[in-house]
């Protein structure tokens, strides 16, 4: 399919979505909710949802000493991971994003094939995570036997994904792209060791920012269901990863309307805490975009030198020590 015209179908959905919810839903009530949103619960819970990319930041550069043998300041995988957040903000399925952390590893003199490794492996195991976290949510959530084989389509999606690049790569280990993934050290497999602690940190990663998610929940809406509203939340934030629209612009909105009213919280409760939780989203852009302005600005008064961003092979690090 022409790529600007599944752009603009994305978009198209994404809009078709947002209309029939605003249609359907009293914007009175909306608004009311919005309104009375207890700030002090809302405001810890949207930028622990900001802070939360350090995780998956770190989990980055965990992954790249893994695969690639290579080294990472913390500085450098926080900054470009930031950076990228507010990039993928505006490309399909986040991949501008992933262009520039391949850029920015790539222009600390690494090949962009070995630089590309850790991201896919990264994209991997975060799907693996939350669609565990997925069959799980739709296991306990209060719904008949139908939906619930409806719902598990969902995080099924997810993992469809993970096993057709896995086979890639199980049948192409001679590839130059996704070889490394394969690569076997003391017969280990090095994909099996970072597929344990990638998805490990993933769960680490989805779970907090669920709990985070809930928290946010209780300031718009003060007594939901506890397990129902962890389900729901979880269930729509896989759907909203998946490549249907843009950031998930509608999906995860509709998601949140149809099963938190199952927690309790009526539609229009449910998508004001959506709208909340694009809060973060936004502050995680701004951040981004703040930090990649202060980096071009201390590249543009010469201070490469004293220049935070460090990546390093650590083979040259060891040889340099020899």
């Amino acid at each position: 399919m022409n790529r600007p015209l599944f752009r603009w179908l994305r978009w198209g959905f994404a809009a078709i979505v947002v209309a029939a919810l605003l249609v359907y839903l009293d914007l009175d009530s909306m608004g009311d909710h919005l309104r009375n949103v207890q700030w002090w619960v809302a405001a810890p819970a949207i930028l622990s949802l900001t802070l939360l990319h350090i995780v998956a930041a770190l989990t980055w550069r965990h992954l790249a000493r893994t695969l690639g043998n290579m080294e990472m300041s913390r500085t450098f995988a926080v900054r470009a991971f930031y950076i990228s957040q507010a990039l993928g903000s505006i490309t399909p399925g986040n991949l501008g994003g992933d262009a520039y952390r391949v850029h920015a590893v790539n222009g600390q003199g690494t090949g962009w094939q070995q630089a590309a490794v850790p991201i896919v492996a990264q994209r991997l195991t975060s799907y693996v995570a939350l669609a565990l976290l997925g069959v799980i949510a739709t296991l306990v959530i209060p719904v008949s036997l139908a939906f619930r084989a409806m719902l598990l389509l969902i995080p099924a999606a997810a993992l469809l994904v993970v096993a057709a690049t896995w086979a890639f790569v199980r049948f192409r280990s001679d590839s130059k792209f996704l070889g490394g993934l394969a690569q076997r050290e003391n017969g280990t497999s090095a994909f099996w060791r970072a597929f344990l602690t990638g998805s490990a940190m993933g769960l680490a990663f989805h779970g907090l920012a669920i709990v985070a998610g809930f928290v946010l929940l209780t300031s718009v809406a003060p007594n939901p269901e506890v397990l129902a509203a962890l389900a729901a939340i979880s269930i729509a934030r896989v759907a909203s990863v998946l490549p249907i629209t843009p950031s998930g612009i509608g999906v995860q909105e509709a998601g949140l309307a149809l099963l938190l009213p199952l927690a309790g919280v009526d539609a229009e409760a449910a998508v004001a805490f959506a709208a909340l939780s694009r809060l973060a989203f936004v502050l995680t852009s701004i951040a981004g975009v703040t930090l990649l302005l202060f980096r071009d600005r201390s590249q543009a008064a010469g201070n490469n030198a004293n220049e935070p961003l460090r990546y390093q092979h650590r083979k040259q690090m060891q040889s340099s020590r020899r």
